[in-house]
């Protein structure tokens, strides 16, 4: 079974990085969430499709938050919530974990 990524934050500067390596070359189902409607379009342009959160949070196997340090918290609560059981929280800046900015849900590495 293919395993399903979401990019978060897909149309920023890191997003757009990781969508190029990750959702370009890899053998993953790759999900791309953008609240920035110029951003989103950017994607739309690309031939990319910009998924909403709720319905990529629930299919994510693993959810990438490639999203400005000031919000990894606060975007991380927001999803977290959302996420499957066994599933995986990756940031692209880990600094929000050392200083407690990110929430516990037992089964949710």
């Amino acid at each position: 079974m293919q395993k399903t990524i979401v990019i978060v934050g897909a149309g920023g500067k890191m997003g757009i990085r990781a969508v190029e390596k990750i959702g370009l070359h890899s053998g993953y189902r790759v999900l791309m969430c953008e609240n920035n409607e110029q951003r989103a379009r950017g994607l739309a342009e690309r031939g990319f499709t910009v998924t909403p959160l709720a319905e990529a949070l629930a299919e994510a196997d693993f959810v990438m938050l490639a999203v400005p340090d000031a919000v990894i918290g606060s975007v991380a609560h927001a999803a977290v919530p959302g996420m499957k059981p066994g599933s995986t929280l990756v940031m692209l800046d880990a600094a929000a974990a050392y200083i407690g900015e990110l929430p516990h849900r037992e089964g949710i590495t």
